[in-house]
């Protein structure tokens, strides 16, 4: 596992612009089930060292213009030769579709999302005991080829840190994504994170994804991605993730309210 490694062997700097992200989880899926349960584990790579986070996600399609999206993680990393390891913050998400088909496969949606400070700011960047909280607008257009998302969202955050070595401040992150199905049951996606914060800084994350239909509730999905950008503002370097999705039968997928 991962997650063993890093605990006997990790570090991460205590330098950087902003929170960690969870990025591979960014958008919700573009599907009509109602119940979908994630496992991720994810590796973090940096010049000193590496990290782990483990996360669970559960989305839930309250009505075919709603889905509100959990997030739970639990990260690794070592500070000051001690292994630091414990609950991170929560993330909660919700897209609201404003324009578009009745199923919420394309169109125009107003986007919501907060972090819940759940975790030790010993386990900073994962964690800062801040409340924040954004809005903005995603763009979908779903074919039987591909996939074509773009989304922005802008959040305050509930304790600014504008000083030292670590800072946290507002900021806007724009996000196009291109997935493209290759074959049935697999699909390749490219998606671009640009960060802006007020006051200065900036992170590029470039990531790219496979995703392999085990069955039509099980699939697997394998996530890369690099950060550039100055080294002082980068949380990591690299990105590997590994994620395992479960859509839940049930009968009423068919027939979500409108």
């Amino acid at each position: 596992m991962i997650l063993l490694a890093v605990l006997l062997c990790a570090t991460l700097p205590l330098y950087a612009i902003g929170l960690y992200e969870d990025l591979p989880s960014h958008f919700s899926v573009i599907d009509t089930t109602r119940f979908i349960f994630v496992f991720r584990q994810t590796e973090l790579q940096r010049d000193e060292g590496r990290a782990a986070v483990l996360a669970g996600e559960f989305t839930l399609r309250l009505r075919r213009r709603i889905d509100f999206q959990l997030i739970l993680s639990y990260p690794a990393l070592e500070r000051e030769r001690d292994i630091i390891h414990g609950v991170g913050d929560a993330m909660i998400r919700s897209t609201v579709r404003v324009a578009g088909d009745t199923l919420g496969l394309s169109g125009l949606f107003l986007r919501a999302n907060m972090r819940a400070p759940m975790g030790s700011r010993a386990l900073k960047p994962f964690s800062f005991g801040s409340l924040d909280g954004g809005v903005g607008l995603e763009c979908r257009r779903k074919t039987p080829l591909f996939q074509f998302r773009l989304a922005t969202t802008y959040t305050l955050v509930g304790e600014r840190s504008e000083t030292g070595s670590f800072l946290h401040e507002h900021f806007l992150l724009l996000s196009p994504s291109l997935e493209v199905n290759v074959r049935k049951g697999t699909s390749f996606a490219f998606t671009m994170f640009y960060l802006v914060f007020r006051g200065g800084g900036a992170r590029e994350v470039y990531s790219i994804s496979l995703t392999q239909a085990i069955s039509q509730e099980l699939r697997i999905i394998l996530n890369g991605a690099l950060e550039a950008g100055k080294d002082e503002e980068r949380v990591f370097n690299s990105l590997l993730s590994l994620a395992l999705t479960y859509k839940l039968p049930s009968r009423s997928d068919s027939s979500v309210d409108k």
